[in-house]
């Protein structure tokens, strides 16, 4: 079985920095292609990084550039033959680009003062390759005004749901099961 995780992220840069890149007139060199070698070496030592991932079988990588004219969208896919989860592999492939980018372009991003005013890492999350979820309002409109958790398919996180419930002010539609009564303490 094969198993494909995607994560992508974002940053965004000026038009002048864009153009540089395209141009390959950066200072440090090839922005994109450093910043695919960074994610596969980052992904490779994940588990080197992040204390309780542990080190998994990577198959595949394939990291794309989507460059507009200001921003550059990196998307990275991992993929295994084994039974694993890939997810902090693929997010921090895209981060480790996203890092990588800033830092070969900074010279020309900063401002006099040494910010950074316009350049900025954002959206960065895992995209997997199953259906979206459903959305809070339509697992409603599925099982009715009462939401059980046992309602709910057995792949949604239940404290998830829950969380998501009570942000969306819908916490009311919860219904929790009947527990059973614990027997009486000079019973035990």
């Amino acid at each position: 079985m094969l198993i494909m995780v995607n994560a992508s992220g974002i940053i965004k840069l000026r038009k002048s920095t864009i153009e540089l890149i395209q141009e390959g007139r950066i200072e440090k060199g090839n922005v994109l292609e450093s910043a695919r070698v960074a994610a596969i070496l980052a992904m490779k030592r994940t588990s080197e990084v992040i204390p309780m991932n542990h080190m998994k079988q990577i198959t595949g990588m394939i990291i794309d550039f989507e460059v507009t004219e200001e921003a550059i969208n990196v998307s990275v896919e991992v993929n295994s033959s084994e039974d694993d989860v890939l997810e902090m592999e693929a997010l921090y492939g895209v981060s480790v680009a996203l890092l990588t980018i800033w830092d070969m372009v900074q010279s020309v991003e900063s401002s006099e003062g040494g910010n950074y005013p316009y350049m900025t890492i954002y959206r960065t999350g895992v995209v997997k390759d199953t259906e979206e979820p459903p959305s809070v309002d339509s697992m409603i409109e599925d099982v009715g005004d009462e939401v059980t958790i046992e309602d709910i398919d057995s792949k949604v996180n239940r404290d998830s749901l829950k969380q998501l419930l009570e942000i969306e002010g819908l916490s009311h539609l919860i219904v929790e099961e009947d527990a059973e009564e614990p027997p009486p303490v000079d019973s035990l």
